[in-house]
């Protein structure tokens, strides 16, 4: 095979714009694209998570006040003791009271001691008190009585049922008034105050952590109250099962395990919090946006917003529990700080961790293609290795950036797809919060329109007595979640309605009296603008937004029924305004309507209608649909157990209510539990107070990727082996059975043959192939008629060599013939055969003995041995031969029916080629020695058996060997004189 050298076929050039398109500028081209992808996607995440960082900061500072930490933990301990709500009796109710082992138990949960425990059995009939030892300490554990007054009017157990009627005894004696005013104020709010020496009375809220500054308890002047008691409902039953008042000192608790909880407690997935100091010392904390405190920054492998402590914690670390500042040693030459960060590693794209070894993989292309090409330049194409090596190599090289280049694309397509499949469900998901929060503002409206449709049902009864229109309200009020209806007639007093169904008829009454104050503006206001129009443009409007009266008020005036929130009332209340005008074309005012709404009994029944009209827990196309409510009431977030999803966990309910009210917006989560994706969205109704939380849940590997990103990295594979198994079948299997086929004919196998239908260059290989085979095999056919000299010769000989000519050579020349026994003719098919056996035997013999069957005349052959390295000399390897053909032919069938004869000569001859230049060319022997042979078996064919003639010559050669006696002294055809014959016996 003729090697095509590239140095003198290619050209440098040409190689080198080869290498340089193929391998150089596409993986140039790769690493750019890759790098610009990954930073691409670094900036998205970055902004993603700015938003996240400032909405984690505030929830950072507000769990560093440590109140909703605290409270969480006190609740979590209440849910561990049984001090819950329950609807039936239950195992883990709590014990009857031991406040000793509640106070051990719960300085084992949080972690720090506590300063006191005012414990209370069931009905709150029994008490108990454990209180730490405190230096500088002067609170005293109060009498029992006093404490059992202050536990029962926290439960009010007056209007609870005993649990345990038979041991049940009151808390006051008879005679008083546990629902007074001044009794609850004594007992509640007095109690603390002279117990701890509270500088501001307050009542306590039941699973509520409150905070105050107390002279009794020590070295310290702040505390933390908690309450947390059990209670069993059933039907419209309420039992009182035990509870226990807790009092901790913010001096015991450790300023590291406050910010060491806070710090655990990350709002998003992947963002993390820490304390931090921030140098150098920020001389004014009230101004320090400037220093680039609260700004983003990237440092030390993080993306991370710093600002200084909140103020609460700045109090902590400077007055050390206590009420006077007394350590300074944090601002030395620093100020503290707080920063929540996300790992950068975090925000890169997953293929940034395998960047390394995607770019040692191009590094390592870049360089194989540069050997190659030098190995192709300096030495050509004759690589000595397999063809099938050789194309997966170069399918693998041509492969290699496609390959890397559909990851990238996949890459780049899974992150869209997870954008869109996100964006998707968060739109979904607003959707069906949008749904609850229409519902709820239509039911808002129709409450509206109930109050619209009052004042003009009371336009119409204009003049009646005060006991129709008293009972009008009343009746009005029956169905509606109404505590009090003011009717204020212009020319007229006040007439306050208070409905039967208020759950605090005190507290009822007293807002009535407020609101009674508030109505005398609004009736100042109408004197001013007599005529009323609905149109916003009318001269009525202008007059009255003209006024210059209170602004407030003006709104009200002008809220036509919208329920509102006046700070004046209580928290519990809200209020919608109407003004009942006289029938006629022209509305003059005549009264006004001021109703309080009972905030309690409307939200329980908005979430009741919610409850109705929504499924808290359904299925929607795979993805697990549920949906919480929550209620703010004096600052405190509380969920609303019955109309809320039992597969979400109350913390986590919690947790996003608590963060959309704090931010005052609606809030979105995203993040991952276990095996699903959790998406939630939360809204704020700040004027009801209504807080929505709906959350999805999606499996990860749901959605449209899931059968893309399982065959991710097996779709390259598979490509790969598509191209292998192509390049197998169109190159390298026909290239293979090309090379068996010649590996066959180099074998022997000339019969061998390629069918291949490509129609390609292999096809026409295949027939060539076939060419070369066939006319090898005619070639072996015509050489079994031509003897092994003559093939040896023009086998070695150049053609130039091919010419007649010859050489003197000493050699053995046997002429052997078959001859039948009976004289008579026998058919010629069985002479065929006969002397075909013979050959056959001939030549097998005359191998062995190292001779060659130099001619064929009939049925006699010529054979001759030549002498050669052998030690044998060649007059004795051609007698054995002789001897070995009698002994055959007379073991074979032959020897019933023929018989052999033959005759040996030695000596020199000439050997060469006989015939005409341009004509046949024989290769043979001649000379006196041929003829002697001939002669001597022509004479052994007229003696009788299977005769062995040898020349005297030949005799004196094998003498020491072969035994022959005399047979004759005859005078040889073409011979002068006398021949002695010897016969071998």
């Amino acid at each position: 095979m003729k090697v095509i050298r590239a140095k003198s076929q290619v050209g440098f050039w040409l190689l080198l714009s080869v290498w340089l398109l193929v391998v150089v500028l596409p993986t140039s081209l790769f690493r750019s694209s890759f790098a610009r992808f990954l930073s691409f996607s670094h900036e998205q995440q970055k902004q993603r998570v700015k938003p996240l960082l400032f909405a984690e900061m505030q929830q950072f500072k507000e769990d560093l006040a440590f109140d909703g930490v605290l409270e969480d933990e006190l609740n979590a301990f209440d849910r561990k003791q049984g001090f819950v709500d329950h609807s039936s009796f239950v195992d883990n109710m709590p014990p009857d009271c031991d406040a000793a082992k509640i106070r051990s138990d719960l300085e084992q949960h949080l972690g720090f001691p506590v300063f006191m425990v005012l414990a209370h059995g069931v009905d709150t009939v029994h008490n108990d008190g454990s209180m730490a030892v405190a230096s500088y300490a002067e609170v005293r554990l109060p009498p029992e009585s006093m404490s059992r007054r202050f536990f029962a009017l926290i439960n009010d157990q007056m209007n609870c049922s005993a649990l345990i009627p038979d041991k049940y005894r009151p808390a006051f004696t008879p005679g008083v008034a546990h629902d007074d005013a001044k009794v609850r104020r004594v007992y509640l709010e007095g109690f603390l105050q002279n117990l701890f020496s509270i500088s501001v009375a307050f009542a306590i809220e039941p699973r509520r952590v409150y905070s105050a500054i107390a002279s009794k308890v020590g070295d310290t002047g702040q505390i933390y109250l908690y309450y947390g008691t059990g209670r069993l409902r059933q039907g419209g039953a309420r039992f009182n099962t035990g509870g226990y008042l807790a009092v901790i000192r913010v001096v015991d608790v450790a300023e590291r395990h406050i910010v060491r909880r806070a710090a655990r407690r990350t709002f998003y997935p992947g963002l993390h919090r820490r304390m931090t100091m921030l140098q150098p010392a920020v001389p004014d904390p009230d101004n320090f946006s400037w220093q680039g405190f609260s700004r983003i920054r990237e440092e030390q492998g993080r993306f991370a917003l710093t600002t200084l402590v909140p103020p609460r914690q700045l109090v902590r670390l400077i007055q050390k529990g206590g009420i006077v500042a007394s350590d300074f040693s944090a601002f030395a030459g620093r100020a503290p700080g707080i920063e929540v960060f996300c790992r950068l590693s975090d925000l890169q794209h997953p293929l940034w961790h395998y960047q390394k070894e995607i770019y040692l993989l191009l590094r390592l292309l870049i360089l194989l293609s540069g050997l190659v090409f030098m190995r192709l330049y300096l030495f050509g194409f004759d690589m000595n290795i397999s063809l099938a090596l050789k194309i997966s190599m170069a399918v693998l090289a041509a492969g290699t950036l496609p390959l890397l280049s559909m990851l990238l694309t996949m890459a780049a397509y899974d992150d869209s797809a997870r954008s869109a499949r996100h964006d998707r469900i968060q739109r979904f998901i607003k959707i069906k919060s949008r749904e609850i929060q229409d519902f709820v503002s239509a039911g808002i409206h129709a409450r509206e329109e109930q109050a619209r449709s009052l004042a003009e049902n009371m336009s119409s009864m204009h003049g009646c007595s005060q006991d129709e229109l008293r009972d009008v309200l009343k009746g009005w009020m029956k169905s509606r979640p109404v505590d009090a209806v003011l009717y204020k007639p212009l020319d007229g007093e006040t007439m306050p309605v208070v409905s039967d169904a208020a759950k605090s008829y005190a507290n009822a009454s007293q807002n009535a009296e407020t609101a009674m104050i508030i109505l005398g503006p609004i009736v100042e206001m109408l004197l001013s603008s007599p005529r009323l129009n609905p149109d916003r443009h009318s001269m009525s409007t202008l007059l009255t937004e003209g006024s210059r009266n209170v602004e407030s008020t003006h709104s009200m005036l002008i809220s036509n029924g919208r329920i509102l929130n006046l700070a004046k009332l209580h928290e519990h209340s809200r209020v919608a305004i109407v003004v009942v005008s006289h029938p006629g074309k022209v509305r003059v005012p005549a009264a006004v309507i001021l109703i309080i709404y009972s905030l309690d009994r409307l939200l329980e029944e908005m979430l009741q209608a919610a409850r109705s009209k929504f499924l808290m827990e359904q299925e929607f196309a795979g993805w697990q649909l549920d949906h919480a409510f929550g209620v703010e009431l004096d600052g405190h977030v509380e969920q609303s157990g019955h109309v809320s999803s039992s597969r979400l966990e109350s913390d986590f309910i919690l947790r996003q209510m608590r963060a959309c009210r704090s931010l005052q917006r609606d809030l979105q989560w995203h993040g991952r539990q276990g095996d699903d994706e959790v998406f939630s969205y939360v809204c704020f109704d700040q004027n009801l107070p209504l807080i929505n939380l709906t959350v999805i849940r999606v499996p990860v590997t749901a959605g449209i990727m899931a059968g893309i990103e399982s065959w991710r990295w097996l779709y390259p594979i598979l490509l790969l082996l598509f191209t292998l198994l192509f390049a197998s079948y169109f190159f390298i299997s026909p290239a293979l059975k090309l090379a068996r086929g010649l590996s066959a004919i180099a074998g022997g196998d000339l019969s061998k043959r390629l069918h291949l239908r490509s129609g390609d260059e292999f096809e026409a290989l295949a027939l060539e192939f076939n060419q070369m085979a066939q006319s090898l095999q005619e070639k072996e056919q015509l050489e079994a008629y031509v003897s092994s000299d003559v093939l040896a010769e023009a086998r070695t000989a150049e053609v130039a060599d091919l010419r007649p000519g010859g050489e003197r050579i000493g050699a053995s020349v046997v002429f052997v013939s078959l001859l039948p026994l009976a004289r008579e003719a026998s058919d010629h098919a069985e002479q065929m055969s006969q002397i075909n056996s013979f050959l056959d035997l001939s030549q097998f013999l005359c191998g062995e003995n190292q001779g060659v069957i130099d001619k064929i005349i009939g049925h006699t052959l010529m054979l001759v041995f030549r002498a050669s390295d052998n030690a044998v000399a060649h007059q004795l390897r051609a007698c054995r031969m002789a001897l070995q053909i009698v002994a055959a032919v007379k073991a074979s069938q032959l020897g019933s029916s023929c018989r052999v004869v033959a005759g040996l000569a030695c000596g020199q001859l000439v050997s060469g080629k006989i015939g005409s230049r341009s004509g046949r060319l024989d290769f043979t022997v001649i000379g006196d020695t041929v003829n002697l042979a001939a002669r001597l078996k022509s004479y052994a064919e007229s003696l009788a058996g299977s005769p062995l003639l040898v020349s005297e010559e030949m005799r004196a050669a094998v003498a020491d060997s072969i035994t022959t006696r005399l047979e004759s002294q005859v005078q040889l055809k073409g011979k002068s004189l006398q021949t002695r014959v010897y016969r071998i016996v």
